[in-house]
């Protein structure tokens, strides 16, 4: 067996929307554990074999962080299918898409999504980097959920 990424572990500030975000774009993401202790929220989302493990915290005051400048995660990267599937998925979820897609002739070209809050706050520290296993990709693809 050869190596592999089992899990990783990202801080969140709202757990409910970023589950909501990756099970709209990713739905065979499963929920395999959940729990509340006094300090935090947490949530083991994924497949049989490998899971991001979501972790809720609440901050008291705004941190101020500088992508790739900064330590902390910057993007996480995902293989699907069908990229453009997957944006209408995320459209029709209620995330809204703030540019086009371009077809670009390559294999495993990186995208970008961000989901954001209604109020313009980040769900997750840094953009979703998605890898599309297809030569139509898109290229800064950013989603803004909707109030609920």
């Amino acid at each position: 067996m050869g190596s592999y990424v089992e899990h990783a572990n990202i801080t969140v500030n709202n757990l409910k929307s970023t589950i909501h975000f990756l099970q709209s774009a990713m739905p065979d993401f499963k929920v395999r554990g959940e729990g509340r202790n006094q300090h935090y929220g947490w949530c083991h989302l994924g497949t049989d074999t490998s899971y991001i493990a979501l972790q809720e915290v609440v901050i008291d005051k705004a941190v101020e962080r500088i992508p790739y400048r900064q330590l902390g995660t910057n993007h996480i990267g995902f293989v699907v299918d069908d990229v453009t599937t997957v944006s209408e998925r995320l459209n029709s979820k209620g995330f809204t898409q703030w540019n086009s897609i371009k077809a670009i002739q390559a294999e495993f070209v990186p995208i970008f999504w961000m989901a954001m809050a209604s109020n313009g706050s980040s769900l997750n520290t840094s953009p979703m980097q998605w890898k599309a296993a297809t030569t139509t990709c898109c290229n800064d693809i950013k989603f803004k959920e909707e109030r609920e």
